[in-house]
């Protein structure tokens, strides 16, 4: 439903015809907002519309003294919400008035001042502008971001759940991650991105409880294969013995050894 106040406006109802000029069906007195018209055909009803009304003189002439232009919403064969623009003071209109729809300079002004909302006067975009409410869930993909555009610093690790990777130094492979949901009561299992010689790989972990304040507590690994590892919850170096059993725990692991042959 189109309010008055709406700056884009259209000129005609998108269906292929001009709008009809019309003419005031019945008076109305000033400062009423309703005007009558005997047909609208082709007038925008979807967004408000500008237009101009005026008498013409005994010649067929335009009577410049009588034209204003107003502003308005369609409804049927009415405007309502009549706004006066600019021109000629409003004295009302008489039966036989002409009402045409035509380029206004509020028409220009509306365009004009919705444009700015969004763009400086030069054209470009306003800063900010582009608010994250405003980008659609599909909006933001890897091919749209250039090469290094997201920093460390802005991930949500976190969020990004288990993680691995590696790198090997001729038979050295060395491989490290982070996973989640590590517990006192039960042991979790991590997977290594590869598999190492033997079960005889350096293995250290720690991990941080976030309700803690970020404490740092340490893991202990339960059983270690060639290929992944187990570990549960440990204590809290700084108190003792202390386990942790809650499921929102982070572990860190780095691990060191032969890789095994390829």
């Amino acid at each position: 439903m189109p309010t008055i106040t709406d700056y884009f406006n259209k000129a005609a109802d998108n269906s292929g015809s001009y709008p009809a000029t019309s003419t005031v069906s019945a008076t109305r007195n000033t400062g009423e907002q309703v005007l009558s018209c005997q047909d609208l055909t082709g007038w925008a009803t979807d967004t408000p519309v500008h237009f101009t009304t005026y008498r013409l003189g005994q010649d067929g002439s335009i009577n410049t003294t009588t034209q204003t232009d107003w502003k308005g919403i369609v409804v049927g064969n009415t405007i309502t919400q009549l706004t006066r623009i600019a021109g000629a003071a409003d004295s009302g209109h008489a039966i036989g008035d002409i009402v045409e729809l035509n380029p206004t300079i509020g028409w220009l002004s509306d365009l004009v001042t919705g444009l700015l909302a969004i763009h400086n006067q030069d054209g470009t975009l306003k800063d900010g502008i582009v608010a994250s409410n405003k980008l659609a869930s599909s909006a933001v993909t890897k091919e749209k971001l250039a090469a290094a555009a997201v920093a460390t610093d802005k991930i949500d690790w976190e969020s990004l759940g288990d993680q691995s990777s590696y790198l090997e130094f001729g038979d050295i492979l060395i491989q490290w991650g982070k996973t989640t949901g590590v517990r006192a009561d039960t042991s979790k299992s991590v997977t290594l991105p590869k598999s190492f010689k033997d079960a005889n790989y350096i293995l250290t972990t720690s991990f941080q409880y976030n309700e803690q304040s970020n404490s740092c507590w340490i893991a202990f690994p339960c059983a270690k294969n060639t290929g992944s590892f187990t570990v549960r919850g440990g204590y809290k170096p700084d108190t003792g013995n202390e386990f942790v059993t809650n499921t929102n725990a982070v572990l860190n692991w780095i691990a060191i050894g032969v890789k095994a042959s390829q």
